[in-house]
């Protein structure tokens, strides 16, 4: 048999015929394409290049080699769209960060926490305005208002500002971005529902906006439109802000909290509000904090997730409705990549992709039942993001897709509807 098609009957020591990305065979002294390999495909029906055609990756043939992507979107994994890299829900509100840097909302709108210039709320995804050639690398959503961070180290926040949380005297709102004086080393942001924080060079954190339970760490109870360097946090590595808490997580893997407390979601062990952070106790070395609007959790490096505060609704994954002043051991998978409190829920991430989630409200499991435990995800497999909002869920997938479940009464899901979903629906155009 001629099977490397030079005419011969086999030779040793000749190869056999070959096509790029294909499974080549000698037909009638011809090489020809026997199959192509992976997600490639021969879409221009010549053999002499192989299986041309990458159909997870080319933008001319995405999924099939008759689909091609409308200009200025790529192909993630055989689906056409701007691939989305990260999430934030915020608490009736959602935004989603591009690679390109550009960040879309939607969802309520009341204080023009959407940034596109009205007060008009959208249930569908809307550009915010004057980030062009900002090169946002974070999004953070609080209740009522947004912040986004620059790969510069500025920060630039809009919505509602009755408290100072826009970094600018009260009480006007904004519904387009706006500088936050004084911050040009910023790592990391963090909203709450009327203050935010900042995690400097050095490890240090600074947080401004309201400050009645003492949320900005400064020992008063004094709001601030100026962001205040946070006492005694010195080492800090990872920063999140709750409903009227916040938290860092130090160098040595522990944690430090302050501000609203009467859930133990400080995790001291006392249910006394905190004006100065105070350590969580218990705790392992973390690899990451998460703080909801009235619990906290955390993961460590194994996977294995732990939580406190408030737990009216399960939402601890404890299998019990105990609330806790001191952290504890959750009942999820221990192989947890992502942690995500919400107000009466809690949602992990897996390694493998899979998305649980715990408490009542926007489980995405079809039902409306109380969790006391991780229940699966349905129709998620393969997260990359997962954020919870007030009472609406979303994921990211490998895809660049994201999907969202649980409220929607004022689009916060960006289905294009206002219909509450039991189960996950994919944001239009996302």
């Amino acid at each position: 048999m001629d099977d490397d098609c030079d005419g011969r009957v086999d030779e040793e020591g000749h190869s056999l015929c070959s096509l790029p990305n294909a499974v080549a065979a000698c037909v009638d002294g011809n090489c020809e394409i026997g199959a192509c390999v992976a997600a490639s495909a021969d879409c221009n029906g010549i053999a002499a290049d192989g299986c041309e055609e990458d159909l997870a990756a080319s933008e001319s043939a995405c999924g099939s080699c008759t689909k091609s992507c409308p200009v200025g979107e790529g192909c993630f994994s055989g689906v056409c769209g701007r691939q989305t890299i990260r999430l934030a829900a915020g608490a009736w509100h959602t935004c989603a960060l591009r690679a390109s840097g550009e960040v879309l909302c939607w969802g309520d709108n009341s204080s023009g926490e959407l940034g596109d210039g009205t007060t008009v709320p959208r249930n569908e995804p809307a550009p915010v305005l004057d980030l062009e050639g900002v090169p946002v690398i974070q999004v953070s959503a609080g209740a009522g208002f947004t912040c986004a961070l620059s790969a510069s180290g500025s920060v630039f926040c809009w919505g509602g500002n009755a408290s100072g949380q826009l970094g600018t005297e009260p009480p006007t709102s904004r519904s387009r971005p706006m500088l936050v004086r004084g911050l040009t080393d910023v790592q990391q942001i963090a909203t709450g529902f009327r203050h935010a924080c900042a995690l400097r060079v050095g490890g240090t954190v600074s947080c401004w906006g309201a400050n009645d339970f003492g949320m900005l760490g400064d020992g008063s109870l004094a709001p601030s439109s100026t962001p205040l360097e946070v006492a005694d946090v010195h080492g800090a590595t990872q920063l999140s802000a709750g409903g009227l808490h916040s938290c860092a997580m130090m160098v040595t893997g522990g944690v430090r909290c302050w501000g609203r407390n009467l859930e133990g979601q400080a995790g001291h062990g006392s249910f006394a509000d905190w004006t100065l952070p105070t350590d969580a106790v218990g705790l392992p070395a973390l690899s990451s904090i998460a703080a909801g609007h009235f619990h906290t959790c955390a993961v460590e490096g194994t996977g294995r997730t732990w939580c406190w505060g408030r737990n009216l609704h399960g939402e601890l994954g404890d299998g019990t409705q105990d609330t806790r002043s001191t952290p504890g051991l959750t009942r999820a998978s221990p192989d947890v990549a992502e942690i995500s409190p919400g107000a009466t829920h809690t949602c992990v991430r897996l390694r493998s992709g899979l998305v649980q989630c715990w408490g009542l409200g926007p489980l995405g499991d079809g039902t409306s039942a109380v969790r006391l435990l991780p229940a699966p995800v349905l129709d998620v497999e393969d997260a990359i993001d997962v954020a919870a909002g007030r009472y609406h869920v979303c994921a990211l997938t490998r895809a660049g897709a994201v999907y969202c479940w649980g409220a929607n009464d004022v689009g916060q899901l960006g289905d294009g509807s206002n219909d509450t979903r039991p189960t996950p629906v994919r944001v239009v155009g996302l």
